[in-house]
């Protein structure tokens, strides 16, 4: 559980942020002030998003073919955890060099979406302090994560923000809790309301959002929602 602030091109926002997650199973929900306004989950390699101030929900299958996989989205949402086991064996594999006050891992990994080239600085003490993940042949990074320094929460140890780049858009979390997830509290988010817009991830009003979340800028003469 934190506090959001997101800079994208030409807008802002901040809210409170609350992650659950458990095994291949996450989600996200985001509050400002009283009011729910972001649902987020995915199980699997399905994916459900709702943007409550729009009426409007997205959900589909997060295909490799789109570039990017469950299994990298997944990291991405929650870069703090390095024990899926194609980050372990990526890591394993890497060419390590030094560098000021600690240590730079490089390597590439080959999951199901596709080929990924990393580039992760960690402290003397082992601790993650910058990350940078590439697609091949990509022009820019697919993310750049940046870590706080590590402190004790009531789960463990964890950093105390967390930082998402990508070109202009930045998205931090500073983290106020870290707590284990009661047994049987993750569930699937409930269905969408009945007066809700339900798009697919493929449909074009769907893709719309998803890059305005990951802080892409629209494609030029495109009409985006508000």
């Amino acid at each position: 559980m934190g506090e959001i602030d997101a800079d994208f091109p030409e807008r802002s926002a901040s809210f409170e942020a609350r992650w659950g997650s458990a095994g291949e199973s996450l989600v996200v929900i985001g509050y400002a002030g009283p009011v729910r306004v972001l649902d987020a989950s995915l199980l699997r390699d399905s994916l459900f998003i709702g943007v409550r101030r729009e009426d409007l929900g997205v959900t589909g299958l997060v295909r490799p073919s789109e570039g990017v996989g469950s299994d990298a989205v997944r990291f991405l949402l929650r870069p703090w955890d390095f024990g899926d086991p194609w980050v372990r064996d990526a890591l394993e594999r890497a060419a390590v060099e030094p560098v000021k006050e600690g240590w730079r891992l490089r390597g590439e990994s080959e999951n199901e979406s596709g080929s990924i080239s990393f580039s992760l600085d960690i402290t003397a003490r082992g601790e993650p302090r910058r990350l940078e993940l590439s697609r091949r042949g990509a022009a820019e990074p697919l993310a750049v994560v940046r870590y706080g320094p590590l402190r004790g929460y009531a789960a463990g140890r964890y950093p105390r923000w967390i930082e998402w780049s990508r070109g202009r858009a930045r998205v931090r979390l500073d983290v106020r809790e870290v707590a284990p997830l009661p047994e049987g509290r993750l569930r699937l988010l409930p269905p969408a309301p009945p007066e809700w817009r339900v798009v697919a991830l493929d449909d074009p009003e769907g893709r719309s959002l998803v890059k305005r979340l990951m802080g892409d800028e629209p494609d030029a003469g495109r009409k985006e929602p508000r």
